[in-house]
C-alpha cells in the first residue's frame, strides 16, 4: 500500500525519510569509502584522514525509492 500513497502524495517520500545530518549535534556525516581505520583516525576516499572520538561505519543498502514501508 505505501507505494500507492507515494504515487498520489508528492510529499510522502520527503516526510518518510530523514537525512542523517539532522541527528548530529556535535559531528558530521562523510560520504565515501573508508580506506583504513587506525585507532581514532579514519582515512576516507573523498576527504582524506580525519580524527574522531566516535566512528560509525554505515555499509549502506539499496531500498526502493520512495520507501515502500
Amino acid at each position: 500500500m505505501p507505494q500507492l500513497r507515494a504515487a498520489v502524495d508528492r510529499d510522502w517520500a520527503r516526510r518518510s525519510s530523514r537525512p542523517m545530518t539532522g541527528f548530529l549535534t556535535n559531528g558530521h556525516v562523510v560520504h565515501g569509502t573508508a580506506l583504513t581505520v587506525r585507532g581514532t583516525t579514519v582515512e576516507v576516499s573523498v576527504t582524506g584522514r580525519s580524527r574522531s572520538t566516535y566512528l560509525v561505519l554505515a555499509t549502506g543498502t539499496a531500498y526502493p525509492s520512495p520507501p515502500s514501508t
